[in-house]
């Protein structure tokens, strides 16, 4: 080592062992040639990435543009402004007749949506609206990479900035045309976690059709996790929302019907406790009595408003809140004897010997 390394080794030891109050100018001189600092990590919108993703490139070319872009996208930040850029050069393709074009182009917003979550400003309106305007013309192929750009968007429904008055009517438009049980367990907790961190923007109507649409698949649909995630999403609008007047008759049939699914009982009795010892826990309670009232030949319906009703007052985990007279309930049983329904009358007779 010749003396010249051996005096800026001794200049290094030096400067690292003061603290940044005692270096003078000539050590910050020092220090900014030996560790220069990163160049700003960013990707940039040249103007030969535009004319590759233009609309008169050749196709294969802008959608090679559209991959390789996106796949950087996830990682990097976009210039400032380059998101809109992207936006304009490549819209065009969601139109198109090709599907390998339009979903390669859904693909790469999602990435975009993804990567820049917290630089999308404004363009977090422009993709939402896109979602929702063209929302009933859209071509059934591109159903489910459409709701993973609105999955993404939203973060999976936790973050609705920029379109909370909006996001509401549009996943009450969708939702009973989601038809794969898959595609409908994602799309319900997606409502679910808007309903968990965005209740206070959902209009009452809004919630009284999302509790509807629950109801009846809870009451018809064939897949567990569909069942499941329906009970989810009607604990969480009880939890952090409020079930509409006019949806407590559906929602307590609804109760009642799972109730008497083995897999479904404790869920359901669990969720229809917390809404009897809430504030709507008499007007469930009566909306339990005249279903057994109005009689039917809906067995399941019947048995489940007993069950609710006699562990809601009789029953070791009995609501404290309820204070109901024999009266209000007797007359109800009476009627469900008379309908001669045998699982009921079976029930009823146990629950009457106690």
């Amino acid at each position: 080592m010749n003396s010249r390394d051996r005096s800026l080794q001794d200049k290094l030891k030096v400067l690292f062992k003061k603290g940044a109050s005692g270096w003078n100018d000539d050590e910050c001189m020092l220090l900014t040639c030996v560790a220069p600092l990163p160049p700003r990590n960013e990707l940039v919108v040249s103007g030969e990435l535009e004319r590759e993703l233009s609309a008169d490139a050749p196709l294969h070319r802008r959608l090679r543009a559209l991959k390789e872009v996106g796949e950087k996208a996830i990682h990097i930040r976009v210039q400032e402004g380059g998101v809109e850029k992207l936006w304009s050069l490549t819209r065009d393709l969601l139109e198109d007749s090709n599907v390998e074009a339009r979903h390669a182009a859904l693909w790469f917003l999602r990435c975009l949506a993804e990567g820049q979550a917290d630089y999308l400003q404004i363009m977090r309106s422009i993709l939402f609206h896109y979602l929702r305007d063209t929302h009933a013309r859209h071509s059934p192929e591109d159903t489910q990479l459409r709701f993973k750009l609105l999955h993404t968007l939203t973060n999976t429904g936790k973050n609705i900035n920029c379109f909370e008055e909006e996001i509401g009517p549009f996943l009450l438009e969708w939702l009973p045309q989601v038809q794969p049980a898959t595609q409908l367990v994602e799309f319900l907790q997606l409502i679910i976690n808007v309903v968990k961190y965005n209740a206070t923007y959902l209009d009452e109507h809004i919630v009284h059709g999302i509790v509807e649409c629950a109801c009846q698949l809870c009451a018809y649909s064939a897949e567990g996790g569909v069942v499941a995630s329906c009970l989810s999403l009607l604990e969480a609008v009880v939890a952090y929302s409020m079930v509409p007047r006019a949806a407590h008759r559906a929602f307590v049939a609804a109760l009642c019907r799972t109730v008497n699914l083995e897999h479904y009982c404790q869920t359901s009795w669990k969720l229809m406790r917390s809404v009897l010892g809430a504030d709507m826990g008499h007007a469930a309670l009566q909306q339990l009595v005249a279903l057994l009232r109005a009689g039917g030949d809906e067995a399941g319906l019947q048995r489940g408003a007993v069950f609710y009703i006699n562990m809601a007052l009789w029953g070791p985990r009995r609501v404290p809140t309820l204070r109901v007279s024999y009266l209000a309930v007797l007359p109800a049983f009476l009627k469900v004897h008379s309908s001669f329904h045998l699982n009921c009358l079976l029930m009823l007779r146990r629950k009457l010997q106690r």
